[in-house]
């Protein structure tokens, strides 16, 4: 049998004397959980492969291990943590100062990790001792994402972020660690603000100090390497960190030429993770080397800098000329008429007769609220509303829920009626036609560029109670309500005035109906949901509003299951709400 060591002091760890599935360091006193006994070694083969893959931050590997060992046995509750530290994209680290293991989050995560589905069914089926370890480890992960919620609400802010190894195995300062000193005074005295973990958390420790880490690298808009050494790219933390940015660099957020190395003798090149040659700056000449680095770093603050000022200032004639061509290239020309704006134009109907005038005549405007409580209406993005014009209206959005940073919004109105797919054969949310509509079409159409960053990527549950575990979540910008979540915020009575059909949804409506030989009436009340469970399910206990099948209804009765009918669609989204929406 393999002999299991101490991943914070590499001592052997005596197994016999395990309680509970838990094993304690006789060394430094860390706790372990171990899978269950007598397992079988195709379960612990997969177990090992998760956690080596883990430990190389190869995330989507470990969760398919984790989801394997899992399959082979429901009750391992190893496997069920290993999934949620795979999705969240956690990893252990050992602390060489304060001498523990300590949770690296890759990145920041929206939904809680206690609350992750795959943490609850690893508390199911672990053992006491097993549960206390788990939830000491949960509450952990969870402080470090309240303390990045803390800091972004703060304001603070950083230009570069220093990477580097600080000390040696005897806890001196590396040459390295001296230069990036030197690098860190430089820039502070030329008005940029540079991230350097020595002095900027020297008081910082856990969950605190890993949470000013992610969200540094999260601000930071370029990182310096400080290496002379290339083994030094291997140690624990320096490899946390630029891997962290390197999948920032991969999905978008960071600039693909804003990381680079500064050395001291051979020149290093190559970064694991990034294809190509990294062009870094030599500190043999100090003086030319100090230049180039502030350099460097002024040409990524500076575009950003100037982005804000752009945004600040008046718009001149190029902005309106700019601004005429982006309606253009986002005007619904697919569904244009000109015979019936025309008419519309010659006979036009008065004022009262709009979307937002004749929905207020059912449905009375809400009182002044706290922009982003629970139960008020913002303004965000736009879309076509009335039949009358083709220019779009502002879309109106009501909070259902505030967490982490974010407001859970859903629109007041279904701005649209659309099929769920365009065949019979469709099982998935993931491959429908609406899901692609909302996440291409919808998100380019009705939202700016600067809007569209402020729309936060979430990851959503498709699965409904009393079905699989494993069911596939998708990642998603805007998305539909699911059934689940239809009954619970109908239950607060949170969707009482959501779903009334615009002008334009309602005339879409009509002419689908007609085209598809279906009940208009039925397009015209009936809003789509992303979930596909089949059955009656009622929230009130009264029968007035009930959903059926995967479609909410507004009205009582039984509407028809088809995927191919055209149904209202009623977006959903999660909103950045560090700034005020219009």
């Amino acid at each position: 049998m393999e002999e299991l060591r101490c991943k914070n002091c590499d001592a052997a760890l005596d197994v016999s004397a395990a309680a509970g599935g838990v094993v304690k360091c006789f060394f430094c006193g860390s706790a372990f959980t171990l899978p269950k006994q007598n397992q079988s070694s195709e379960v612990l083969s997969y177990l090992r492969m998760g956690q080596n893959e883990l430990n190389c931050c190869a995330f989507d590997r470990a969760y398919a291990a984790f989801s394997r060992a899992a399959e082979l046995d429901p009750t391992e509750p190893e496997a069920h943590f290993g999934l949620a530290l795979s999705e969240f994209k956690v990893q252990y680290v050992r602390d060489a100062v304060n001498h523990r293991l300590q949770p690296v989050c890759h990145e920041s995560a929206v939904r809680s990790f206690s609350e992750c589905k795959h943490v609850q069914n690893a508390l199911r089926c672990a053992t006491n001792e097993q549960r206390k370890d788990y939830v000491e480890k949960a509450n952990e992960i969870d402080s470090i994402r309240r303390k990045f919620t803390e800091l972004a609400a703060s304001g603070l802010s950083y230009d570069c972020f220093i990477c580097v190894k600080v000390t040696d195995e005897e806890g001196k300062y590396t040459k390295d660690g001296v230069d990036a000193g030197k690098i860190y005074h430089t820039l502070l005295q030329n008005g940029i603000r540079p991230f350097y973990s020595e002095y900027e958390m020297a008081n910082r420790a856990g969950a605190d100090y890993e949470a000013v880490i992610l969200y540094a690298l999260t601000v930071c808009k370029c990182m310096l390497i400080v290496c002379g050494n290339e083994e030094y790219l291997q140690t624990p933390w320096v490899k946390n960190e630029y891997t962290r940015y390197i999948s920032f660099l991969r999905g978008g957020e960071k600039k693909s030429d804003s990381i680079t190395f500064v050395f001291r003798g051979t020149p290093i090149e190559k970064l694991p993770g990034i294809d190509g040659k990294i062009q870094g700056i030599s500190l043999t000449e100090d003086v030319a080397a100090i230049d180039k680095i502030r350099s460097f770093v002024e040409r990524f603050c500076k575009n950003s800098r100037e982005q804000t000022k752009r945004s600040e200032r008046k718009p001149g004639l190029l902005d309106k000329a700019l601004d005429g061509v982006e309606k253009l290239r986002n005007f619904d020309w697919e569904h244009f008429n000109p015979i019936e704006s025309v008419k519309s134009y010659v006979f036009r109907r008065p004022q009262p007769e709009t979307t937002q005038a004749r929905i207020e005549t059912k449905t009375p405007r809400a009182k002044p609220s706290t922009p982003f409580e629970v139960g008020s209406i913002i303004r965000f993005g736009r879309y076509r509303q009335d039949v009358a014009s083709s220019e779009k209206s502002p879309i109106e959005w009501v909070v259902l829920e505030k967490r982490s940073g974010a407001a859970l919004l859903i629109s007041r109105y279904a701005l649209d009626c659309l099929p769920y797919h365009k065949n019979f054969n469709l099982k998935k949310w993931k491959k429908s036609f609406l899901r692609k509509w909302l996440n291409r079409t919808f998100f380019k159409r009705a939202f700016t560029k600067e809007e569209r960053n402020r729309i936060r990527k979430c990851l959503v549950s498709n699965a409904e109670p009393r079905e699989e575990i494993y069911a596939k979540e998708t990642k998603e910008r805007v998305f539909l309500l699911s059934l689940s979540e239809y009954c619970e915020y109908g239950r607060d009575a949170k969707l009482k005035n959501v779903g009334q059909a615009t002008f334009y949804a309602e005339r879409r409506a009509k002419r689908l109906g007609r085209k598809r030989r279906q009940i208009v009436d039925a397009a015209r009340t009936n809003w789509w949901l992303r979930t596909m469970k089949r059955g009656k399910s009622s929230f009130d206990g009264t029968g007035e509003w009930r959903a059926y099948g995967y479609e909410a209804k507004i009205n009582s009765g039984r509407g028809a299951l088809f995927v191919t009918c055209p149904r209202l669609v009623v977006p959903v989204l999660w909103l950045k709400i560090g700034t005020t929406a219009d």
